[in-house]
Formats: structure tokens, C-alpha cells, sequence
């Protein structure tokens, strides 16, 4: 969420913010002697208090269960490339730091990684930066969740309009998906019928939309996974800015170099965050990374008239 912004966070910021904080969890009970006890216990509080505030039910108990098994496996996984025999580091030279400044600290962690082998810490906390929660179908948690929390707004949107009106206009976007395209800027009826509108346009029942069967055998259409598209009122005469083929393949691929952008964007965050009090050449690396990148997303932006999304690359 951006400073000054007074919204709540959607389920997604929440989830993204948790995973981080997770992986933060995860490096410091590397560093821990009561490591697997602190980090169970540490889990479930952040868990708990973190996912409370996701109001769909369903999605809260799937991010749940979803995280607890990132959080585990994670661990296990960078435990097995630093080959620690899951003993925590500290354990390794804590004689040699328990009275020592952070400094010095800092001197031993060196010291272990050396030992270690550079290579291997590099694979273990860029694996670490890289990683993701998942459900089923090998599908991120993250864009299950945008594919919940969008469909929601969607149903709750329609369920609205069915008491106002019967026909409905669907808005247009120029950078819309070549799955929606097709369908975008007609008329449709809430009721199940056809025919043709006071001012001669042709209207379908929505099912036809949105009933489209994708190559995965799910219903994919219009109002489908990660449509944008809004429905309004039908109002005699008013039509929504057509949109040629020639714009909508031009819009959508700077769309999708835009969220491209912004998920190199978020990795090297997260990569700089892994990173932090392990490696501060990596961690500088990934933090100039950052610095490069978002002026090179604030000039893309800029040039092609797009607003930045900062929620989508804040964590």
C-alpha cells in the first residue's frame, strides 16, 4: 500500500506482505539456536494476525494452509543446500559470538559462509529470494488470490446490477486480453434472452460471454480469470470507445511488459531482502538492481501514459 493511502490492503498486498515476512522468518531461524521452536511459534502468530483481515474465508484458509507449507519447505530447502543437517548456523560458532558486537557478528557469518562455499550461500538465498507460496495446479498464491478476490468483485458487481436493470453494456479496455476482446463493448441480458436494443444493436444472453470454455477445460470468458472489464446499465445510445484489433495488440503487449517490469521489479526486493545481514555485496547488487529498475519502470510508464501501480511492486 502507498503512503498517505487510507484504503484497506486487499487480500493479495496481505498475502505478498506475509510471504515476505515469512521468508525474513525463515533466514532468521538459520540464525537461531531454538530455531524450529521460535519459528513454529513465530509462524503461527504472524499467520494468525496477518490473515485475519482477509474477508473471504475460503482464500484465507487456503492462503493459510498455503504458507504454513512455503514457510516449512523453505526452510527444509535451505537447510538441504547449506547442508546443515537442519541444525541451525548459530550453532555451528555461537561459542566464538555470544559476547561479540554485531560487527564481529557479521565477521563470523562471513567466516561460515566461506566455509561453506560463496557459491552455495548464493544458491541458498537467491532460491530463497526467488520463491513462492503455491496451491494446487502449480499455480502461485498470489495469482489465485487475484483470481478470487477479482471474481468476487465481479459476482457481487453483477448480483448488483440483476435488481436495477436487464441489459447490461460491457465497458472496453484497449489493452484487454485477446480472450475478452471479442466481447467487450456489446450488449448482453441478465435474463436470458435475445433481440435487438431501441437503437438496433444486438444483445445475447451473458452466458455466451462468459461461459467460453478455455483450453484447461475451465470457464474462461468474458468476467473470466483476471478480466478487468466492468458492466453498466444498458443506456439508449451510449456506446463505449470502440477499439480496433491493430490498438488492442499494441496495448496489450505494453501491459504486459508493464506487469513484467513490475514482477522483475518485486523479485529483486525480495532478493535484497534475503540478502540483508547475509551478503551485503548481494545485497547492495540487488538493491542498486532495484534502484535501476524502478527508474526504468517510472520512464515506461511515463512514456507509454500508463500509471504506475505501486501497490504491485511495494513490499
Amino acid at each position: 500500500m502507498e503512503l498517505g493511502e487510507s484504503r484497506e490492503p486487499t487480500a493479495t498486498e496481505i498475502i505478498m506482505d506475509t510471504q515476505t515476512e515469512i521468508k525474513e522468518l525463515v533466514k532468521m531461524a538459520l540464525l537461531n539456536v531454538n530455531s524450529m521452536i521460535t519459528f513454529r511459534e513465530s509462524l503461527e502468530k504472524l499467520l494468525d494476525k496477518n490473515l485475519q483481515e482477509i474477508k473471504n474465508e475460503e482464500l484465507r484458509r487456503t492462503a493459510k494452509k498455503s504458507l504454513e507449507q512455503f514457510a516449512f519447505n523453505q526452510l527444509q530447502q535451505m537447510n538441504n543446500i547449506l547442508d546443515l543437517k537442519n541444525l541451525p548456523l548459530i550453532v555451528v560458532f555461537a561459542s566464538q559470538i555470544q559476547n561479540n558486537t554485531k560487527k564481529a557478528f557479521q565477521v563470523e557469518i562471513n567466516n561460515l559462509w566461506q566455509n561453506i562455499g560463496r557459491t552455495t550461500v548464493n544458491k541458498a538465498f537467491s532460491q530463497l529470494g526467488n520463491s513462492q507460496a503455491m496451491v494446487k495446479n502449480n499455480q502461485s498464491l498470489y495469482g489465485h488470490s487475484e483470481l478470487v478476490t477479482r471474481y468476487e468483485e465481479q459476482q457481487d458487481a453483477l448480483n448488483r446490477l440483476r435488481t436495477k436493470t436487464r441489459l447490461v453494456i460491457c465497458d472496453t479496455h484497449s489493452d484487454c486480453s485477446d480472450r475478452c476482446f471479442p466481447w467487450q463493448g456489446r450488449v448482453y441480458s441478465l435474463d436470458g434472452t435475445s433481440g435487438i436494443t431501441d437503437d438496433g444493436r444486438e444483445y445475447v444472453p451473458l452466458e455466451e460471454a462468459t461461459n467460453v470454455i478455455d483450453k484447461y477445460g475451465y470457464k474462461n470468458g468474458l468476467l473470466g480469470f483476471n478480466c478487468r472489464h466492468k458492466l453498466m446499465p444498458y443506456q439508449r445510445g451510449k456506446k463505449p470507445v470502440n477499439v480496433t484489433k491493430r490498438e488492442q495488440t499494441v496495448q496489450n503487449e505494453i501491459t504486459t511488459k508493464q506487469r513484467a517490469m513490475e514482477i522483475k521489479i518485486r523479485a529483486n526486493k525480495e532478493k535484497a531482502l534475503s540478502f540483508k545481514g547475509i551478503d551485503n555485496d548481494k545485497y547492495k547488487l540487488y538493491r542498486n538492481n532495484v534502484t535501476n529498475l524502478l527508474n526504468e519502470y517510472k520512464e515506461f510508464c511515463k512514456m507509454h501514459n500508463r500509471v504506475e501501480y505501486r501497490s504491485r511492486i511495494n513490499i
